[in-house]
């Protein structure tokens, strides 16, 4: 018998792998016959790869059912993020990516070489061309300082800041 390996006698023990729960088994079970993708890397799995663990004292190990770890860049995602970015078109993945790179601060996240590598690999040029067509028009709006909201804003303080200044003719 190995380190790895305990006595197994009949109704004596359950086996259980990884020292998971009944309701952690059914988890894995689940989890494994669900793609996911992280957004960081590109890396696609069966969302199992990607789970986390607590710890705790009552139960022990259980499995995280919000937060994930990708396995190949170390970045955590929240799960519905995992399985939000497998789901979407390569436009709306673009979108989504340059917003957070751009207005989100999650440049240093990114695994810039993985995922270029990836959609070379994955994804023909007109496949990815909508990926970068979001590239460009992000990139246009952060170095030119437009931003739609904020015009909106300024019409809107402008008018509701006449409707307070005093006439020429009122005493004060």
């Amino acid at each position: 018998m190995s380190r790895g390996q305990t006595a197994f006698e009949t109704g004596k023990y359950k086996v259980t792998p990884l020292n998971l729960t009944d309701e952690d088994l059914k988890v894995m079970r689940l989890w494994k016959t669900v793609k996911a993708q992280c957004p960081w890397c590109f890396y696609t799995s069966d969302l199992w790869s990607f789970a986390t663990f607590n710890y705790r004292k009552k139960k022990g190990k259980t499995v995280n059912m919000q937060k994930c770890e990708c396995p190949d860049c170390g970045a955590g995602v929240m799960r519905r993020t995992l399985l939000k970015i497998y789901n979407m078109s390569m436009q709306e993945y673009g979108r989504w990516f340059w917003d957070s790179v751009f207005t989100g601060g999650s440049y240093d996240k990114v695994q810039w070489e993985q995922l270029k590598s990836r959609l070379r690999s994955g994804f023909s040029y007109s496949e990815c061309e909508p990926f970068w067509q979001e590239y460009w028009l992000h990139k246009e709006m952060s170095l030119s300082g437009w931003n739609a909201d904020a015009d909106e804003d300024d019409d809107a303080y402008e008018d509701f800041a006449a409707q307070f200044e005093p006439e020429e003719d009122e005493p004060r």
